[in-house]
C-alpha cells in the first residue's frame, strides 16, 4: 500500500480539473513510485507566488497570512516564490512529513484562527470568493460568504514547504 496511507480526502469539485478525471489511484501510485516522491500532488501549477496571487481573488489575505506566521514566529517568507505548488490541498505524503506538517503548522494556524481575536477577525473577513455560499453551510457556519479560513489553509503546504527549503521530493501529477 502506497505508504500506508488509508485515507484521501479530495475537493467536491476535483473532478473539473482534467488531471482528475483521468485519475486511476493505481497508476497515481506507479508514478509516484517511478519518481521516488516524499509528497505528490495532483494538481499542476506554475510556479508563482502563493499569497501574493490569491491577493488578487482575496484580498486581505496576505495581511492575515502576515499576521498569523508573525504570531507564531514561523520563519518563512510567504512572499517568495514557490517553484512547486499545491492547491486545494490536493496531495499526499509520506507519514513522518504530513505529521510534521500538520503538528507544525496546520494545527498552530487553526488554533490561532479560533483563539486569537485579530487573527479571528482577519479570517472571518469576506474572501470576495466569487461563487455564492451554499445556504445550508451559511446555516452551519454562520456566515452568508466565504471567509478567509479555506483560502489560507489550502495554500499552507506551500509555506512548509519554502521553510524546509523545498528539502523534500515532491512531484505534481
Amino acid at each position: 500500500m502506497l505508504w500506508h496511507i488509508k485515507v484521501c480526502a479530495m475537493s467536491w469539485h476535483s473532478t473539473a480539473n482534467q488531471s482528475m478525471r483521468d485519475f486511476l489511484p493505481g497508476r497515481f501510485e506507479n508514478y509516484i513510485k517511478a519518481h521516488k516522491a516524499d509528497i505528490a500532488s495532483y494538481s499542476k501549477h506554475l510556479p508563482h507566488r502563493v499569497f501574493p496571487w490569491a491577493e488578487k481573488y482575496h484580498p486581505g489575505i496576505c495581511e492575515a497570512i502576515q499576521t498569523i506566521l508573525q504570531k507564531l514566529k514561523y520563519n518563512v517568507n510567504y512572499n517568495m516564490l514557490s517553484s512547486q505548488v499545491i492547491y486545494f490541498n490536493y496531495f499526499i505524503a509520506r507519514p513522518h512529513i504530513y505529521e510534521d506538517y500538520v503538528k507544525t503548522l496546520l494545527i498552530p494556524v487553526i488554533d490561532l484562527m479560533e483563539t486569537d481575536p485579530q487573527v479571528r477577525t482577519l479570517v472571518e473577513s469576506d474572501s470576495e470568493y466569487p461563487h455564492p455560499m451554499p445556504e445550508e453551510l451559511a446555516e452551519q457556519i454562520g456566515f452568508n460568504y466565504w471567509p478567509m479560513h479555506p483560502f489560507i489553509c489550502e495554500r499552507l503546504i506551500n509555506l512548509y514547504l519554502l521553510k524546509n527549503n523545498n528539502k523534500f521530493k515532491l512531484i505534481q501529477w
